[in-house]
């Protein structure tokens, strides 16, 4: 089954195209900012054909900045093991891998686009190599090793060819899959987890709403994942001031960016 979503992290205008961001409505009264207006107007998501004919675009807005909240809660996420694997689902170009690649981590980010793959490669100056390519799946190798980029569609990176991982940063990875496709990304997720292995799960807000068919909220994700997961809500800040040159030559600026964060520890 192709995975129908939209990476918005390094795309916020195509999410602005594409879903209607006053759908959801964030709601900022309660103690934890974890709880939202769930009304749903449509599932606006793109198939995967939508989303390569957008990566053969030359002129997208890209975010540079390695995720401060990454950054911060790191050692939670890896529980300080200095060579913990992570795995980043729909990756994209971010930056975030370079960056986790230089701490020492062995990651893996997984993108249906080439175009996507190769750009980031070529926009780091990184040596690479392709090291495996089967069944449509390509396995591009950087950072001696400790980068791999593998094209493919998120559900067909399974277990049985690519091993499991100590952890996975997902960052608006999840937010934007459609609503039908939720359960199955996070139980397969689960399914490349080890045991006791943690996810740490950001999502961007903007103005006030998300963008996707389901708000990233605790209530969400407890119903989502709380089977197999405990749930920690960690933060919620202010980023806009992070974006702002990122925003400058984009044709819609939100007047107010937030990213909240959660911590996902797998029971078993």
């Amino acid at each position: 089954t192709a995975v129908k979503r939209l990476r918005v992290f390094d795309r916020i205008i195509m999410a602005h195209h594409h879903h209607d961001c006053s759908d959801h409505h964030y709601d900022d009264s309660s103690d934890h900012h974890d709880h939202g207006n769930s009304s749903h107007h449509g599932d606006h998501t793109m198939t995967n054909q939508d989303w390569l004919k957008e990566w053969e675009k030359e002129d997208q807005w890209e975010h540079s900045i390695v995720d401060q909240l990454l950054i911060k809660y790191i050692d939670k996420l890896t529980k300080g093991n200095k060579q913990a694997s992570i795995l980043v689902p729909l990756c994209g170009t971010s930056v975030d891998l370079k960056w986790l690649a230089e701490q020492g981590y062995k990651v893996v980010g997984v993108e249906l686009s080439e175009v996507a793959v190769k750009r980031f490669f070529t926009q780091n100056t990184l040596e690479h190599r392709i090291v495996a390519s089967d069944n449509g799946i390509t396995v591009y190798e950087g950072f001696n090793g400790n980068l791999k980029l593998v094209v493919s569609d998120f559900f067909l990176f399974n277990k049985d060819t690519h091993g499991t991982f100590d952890c996975i940063w997902d960052l608006n990875a999840f937010d934007p899959i459609s609503k039908d496709d939720k359960q199955k990304y996070a139980d397969h997720c689960h399914s490349l987890l080890k045991p006791n292995g943690h996810i740490l799960m950001g999502n961007y807000i903007f103005d006030d709403h998300f963008c996707g068919p389901m708000p990233l909220t605790m209530d969400t994700i407890q119903m989502i994942y709380g089977d197999k997961f405990t749930v920690e809500h960690l933060e919620i800040i202010d980023i806009s001031n992070l974006l702002a040159d990122s925003y400058k030559d984009a044709e819609w600026k939100p007047q107010k960016t937030e990213e909240t964060v959660f911590l996902l520890a797998r029971k078993s």
